[in-house]
């Protein structure tokens, strides 16, 4: 009986237990017949049973003008940005175009510049074509000046002997009285260009006055046979055909590296080496012509680094003679960088002038182991050219 009792009041306590702890009941908000609420309904106890337990009940939605005003708030907030945005463009777009404008007027003027520079340089790259140089009177040019006790058993190997700066460096040779020999591809082409070979000037066996020497820089086991019997070069050879993208390579680099490797062989006593102004600019027009300067520049480290008594002459636009009634201008020599494309200065100066400096280049002892560049300036003080070499620092 006791038992019986006992198990009742304890089924009652967890009926109670359990009819405490289940949910309260949601009860959907009203809505007009045939339509759904717009609003998710929220709940909301009502006042307290006697047992304790709270029931829910409906809570009014929120406010649909409340909505409405912030979403107008946002969308003219979005318009005004629109607006500030549209109008920074405009005024960015005014900014552009007028930097646009100044700096086409500032690539106007630089390009203006470039083509004045590069017009001054192209005669360098021209040094070899033919008949650049005017005729020469060979027979003045053999007849006066000899007797400089300095050129005294000098005897030179010039290349590049049929261009513009070549033909002038062989005149000047034979000015001071200078054993020459010219080296050539064009033997037919050195007649027609060059003073016919003299005798041997010195003692039986020496070498002649003035020979001529077939060869091609750029082959050098041409090259051994017109280094035999000098002590001194002269290389004003250079690229001249503007069609052969391999010309710069081929003569100006490889062909001066055969020729460092032959003059070393021949034990010859001072290398001068013609090049241009302009060789450390990579960025000089002039490098169109693929990349002529470039390679200049690469050939002049080789020998630099090669041990040979070395001159590196760079002059500046080459002419052939001036203007009726135009004096020449004192000849300006400067180190390394001095001239060249804008921002640098230009300028030019006669082959004539090129060649004179390339000759006192072999004897003048301040000039070894220098990289000059030279141009010719009116109104520039006269000095020697072996002043001119002594004022420059290596």
């Amino acid at each position: 009986m006791l038992a019986t009792t006992m198990h009742a009041t304890t089924r009652a306590a967890h009926a109670a237990r359990a009819s405490r702890a289940a949910p309260p009941r949601r009860v959907a908000a009203s809505a007009p017949h045939g339509r759904a609420s717009a609003a998710r309904p929220r709940w909301a106890p009502r006042a307290a049973a006697p047992d304790g337990d709270a029931e829910p009940v409906d809570a009014a939605p929120e406010p649909v003008a409340a909505i409405d005003g912030l979403a107008a708030d946002a969308a003219d907030a979005v318009s005004g940005a629109a607006d500030a945005a549209a109008a920074a463009v405009d005024r960015a777009a005014a900014a552009a175009s007028a930097a646009v404008s100044d700096a086409s007027d500032v690539a106007t003027a630089a390009v203006g510049d470039a083509a004045a520079a590069a017009a001054a340089l192209q005669g360098t790259v021209a040094a070899s074509v033919s008949g650049a140089a005017p005729g020469i009177d060979w027979g003045a040019a053999a007849a006066g000046g000899a007797g400089d006790p300095r050129f005294v058993g000098l005897n030179v190997l010039v290349t590049g002997a049929t261009g513009g700066v070549g033909r002038r460096v062989v005149e000047a040779l034979r000015a001071k009285g200078v054993p020459t020999r010219a080296l050539v591809r064009d033997a037919a082409r050195a007649a027609k260009l060059l003073p016919a070979p003299t005798p041997a000037a010195g003692a039986e066996g020496g070498p002649p006055a003035f020979e001529v020497a077939v060869g091609d820089v750029y082959q050098y086991a041409s090259l051994p046979p017109a280094f035999k019997g000098v002590n001194a070069v002269v290389v004003a050879s250079a690229a001249n055909n503007k069609a052969d993208p391999f010309g710069p390579f081929n003569t100006d680099f490889q062909g001066t590296l055969n020729l460092i490797a032959a003059a070393r062989r021949a034990g010859v006593k001072r290398f001068v080496f013609v090049t241009s102004i302009g060789a450390d600019d990579p960025l000089n027009p002039l490098n169109l012509f693929f990349g002529i300067l470039f390679w200049k520049k690469r050939a002049e480290e080789e020998l630099q680094r090669s041990g040979l008594p070395a001159v590196i002459v760079r002059p500046g636009g080459l002419r052939d003679s001036l203007p009726p009634g135009e004096e020449p201008g004192a000849i300006v020599m400067e180190g390394p960088g001095a001239f060249g494309f804008p921002p640098r200065r230009s300028g030019s100066i006669l082959r004539s002038q090129v060649a004179d400096v390339c000759v006192e280049a072999l004897v003048c002892p301040a000039a070894v182991d220098k990289c000059v560049e030279v141009v010719a300036q009116r109104g520039a003080p006269q000095r020697s050219i072996a002043e001119l070499f002594d004022a420059v620092r290596p």
